[in-house]
């Protein structure tokens, strides 16, 4: 069984209230992975359309919502382990390492070897 059949069984077997909980769940599962509006629907067993109705209700901006996780272990990685940014970057599944730092910065107010450097 692979880990998104795994996440899928929790789905059922666990009640989380919110979809947005699921997808973080999901998104958690697989930072690497570009995950589709469809993918994401599918392992909730929803529409599509429901699906970006009901994560608009809750968040907003689903893209939005994945790069905040997404940065959220990024700076948990920055602050606790010695990893490259390069690592991190491709961990967090983003293709080149002047990207996330865009987003990053763009997020965050600093790029990420400014946030190391003031461990």
């Amino acid at each position: 069984m692979h880990m998104n059949d795994d996440i899928s069984c929790l789905f059922h077997s666990v009640s989380l209230e919110l979809t947005s909980e699921k997808v973080a769940l999901l998104i958690m599962s697989d930072y690497s992975k570009s995950w589709t509006i469809e993918e994401l629907a599918n392992n909730l067993l929803m529409s599509p359309s429901l699906f970006k109705k009901k994560m608009y209700n809750e968040v907003g901006s689903i893209t939005t919502f994945i790069n905040k996780l997404k940065l959220t272990e990024a700076l948990r990685r920055l602050r606790t382990t010695n990893e490259s940014v390069s690592k991190i970057a491709t961990f967090l599944g983003y293709n080149s390492v002047s990207y996330f730092s865009k987003v990053f910065k763009k997020h965050l107010d600093l790029h990420p070897t400014d946030l190391r450097l003031k461990r």
